[in-house]
């Protein structure tokens, strides 16, 4: 019998596609797309949180949740970290495996981030469309918010650390992937992904099986985000400006400009 799981990740990491090629082979129900956020299905629990600092009801809400053992896809650095804290808890009470999915080339995703909240272009579909209208423009008409994005990027690290440090203080069974592993480019072998298959418990038979559906919805999840750099007024400020930010918080060093 295979676990439930709970993927933690930020949003832009490439959680969508591994979250559908994961829960497709999953013997358990699957929980909406990331339901804790404030917009979704229980979104409401994070309100109710900050309107009240009930923590006996914020066990209650998400506890409830929880116990229905459905496969999860928690973007953990847009709700309350009480709510994190509870969600975390209840999970390894509750025997989930846990999956941290991240990216190494972090300023990529913050782009990716900025892009998408200017240009609404969170989806394959939708980015074409949004991309399509902008190349119809023909002229620079994009600003991206640099202050929005260090302010995501030191929460974000934060975050991170904490979810490293709890996941061994607790001894919960988890796994850490990197973005860059699960896509390889040019040629995309599939490794990462069959052993966070294996890791929630499904057999080399299953997983062989799964192998055409897993090529077909990576082949399918790029967004081409790049493609529209050429539409932003500040690309090369943003990228200069937040690539020195990062590296001076992660502890990589300065870099000249």
């Amino acid at each position: 019998m295979d676990y439930p799981y709970i993927i933690w990740t930020f949003r832009r990491t490439g959680g969508t596609t591994l979250a559908t090629i994961l829960s497709h082979a999953s013997s358990h129900g699957q929980a909406p797309h990331e339901p804790f956020n404030p917009d979704r299905i229980y979104g409401n629990i994070s309100k109710e949180w900050n309107e009240t600092g009930d923590v006996k009801k914020l066990y209650s809400s998400i506890s409830e949740v929880v116990e229905r053992r459905e496969v999860i896809k928690h973007c953990f650095e847009i709700v309350p970290m009480q709510l994190n804290t509870v969600l975390l808890q209840e999970t390894i009470r509750l025997g989930y495996r846990h999956i941290i999915l991240k990216r190494r080339m972090e300023v990529d995703r913050l782009y990716s981030l900025e892009v998408a909240s200017r240009t609404g272009a969170w989806g394959p579909e939708t980015a074409k469309k949004k991309y399509q209208a902008l190349e119809n423009l023909g002229t620079p008409s994009i600003r991206l918010n640099l202050r929005a994005s260090l302010t995501h990027m030191a929460e974000c690290y934060l975050r991170a650390r904490w979810i490293t440090t709890e996941m061994k203080r607790r001894r919960a069974e988890h796994a850490h992937v990197d973005f860059e592993d699960l896509y390889p480019e040019p040629e995309y072998e599939p490794e990462k992904i069959c052993d966070l298959l294996k890791f929630v418990g499904h057999s080399e038979q299953k997983i062989a099986d799964l192998l055409p559906f897993i090529k077909q919805k990576v082949s399918t999840g790029n967004q081409e985000t790049h493609s529209v750099d050429k539409f932003i007024e500040n690309a090369a400020e943003w990228r200069r400006t937040v690539r020195a930010n990062w590296r001076l918080i992660s502890g990589q060093g300065p870099i000249s400009n």
